[in-house]
């Protein structure tokens, strides 16, 4: 009757480890969400009016697209 016991407790001890381990994937959701929006602000920025020419803005930002302008 001992090894009934001992397959209980190491399906048990099993168990423990897994709980563990997802309880510590958890805390990986606001890492990588501050991740996401740490990256997404340094990858964003106002182009500047020489940025701009390129697509026929011109120096002074008066003339092409508006949509391109407000990037």
């Amino acid at each position: 009757m001992a090894v009934p016991e001992e397959s209980s407790a190491s399906s048990s001890k099993a168990d423990k480890a897994r709980l563990v381990r997802e309880e510590r994937t958890i805390h990986l959701i606001p890492l990588l969400t501050f991740l996401c929006f740490l990256l997404l602000f340094l990858c964003s920025h106002d182009p500047s009016d020489a940025d701009m020419s390129s697509f026929g803005g011109g120096v002074g930002g008066k003339s092409g697209n508006r949509r391109l302008r407000m990037l």
